[in-house]
């Protein structure tokens, strides 16, 4: 198991650390050295929580399971090395994604120091 983390910041250390790691992980993190620190043009107060270091948005307001699949998120065959399986995908999210990665890339952050992470392997395609 990973005990000690040394490349993440300490908010998706702590998210990480939470939901899959019972809280056993050590964040090892040079706070002083992170990405979020030099955003250059600084993001407007208005908007500053997009730019925190862990961002997760829930794009639909709608609950019932069943109303949210038809609308917003699609299912899809994805088919891995060893077998198909059923995934997720939704445009509008990734549209948003998108959006906010060009928003970046403005603010002189390079590609190479921007994760974009989704739980639906029919996502990353989109």
């Amino acid at each position: 198991m990973l005990e000690d983390q040394y490349r993440s910041h300490r908010d998706i250390t702590d998210w990480s650390n939470g939901c899959f790691y019972d809280c056993k992980l050590t964040n090892c993190t040079d706070m002083n050295n992170t990405l979020h620190t030099s955003l250059d043009p600084k993001p407007s107060k208005t908007f500053s929580k997009l730019f925190n270091p862990l961002v997760m948005i829930d794009t639909c307001l709608v609950t019932d399971t069943n109303d949210r699949i038809q609308y917003y998120e699609k299912t899809m065959t994805s088919d891995t090395a060893t077998e198909p399986n059923n995934t997720y995908c939704n445009y509008g999210e990734a549209e948003l994604v998108m959006k906010h990665y060009e928003r970046l890339l403005s603010m002189s952050i390079p590609p190479q120091d921007i994760a974009i992470i989704t739980p639906y392997k029919g996502q990353r395609g989109a």
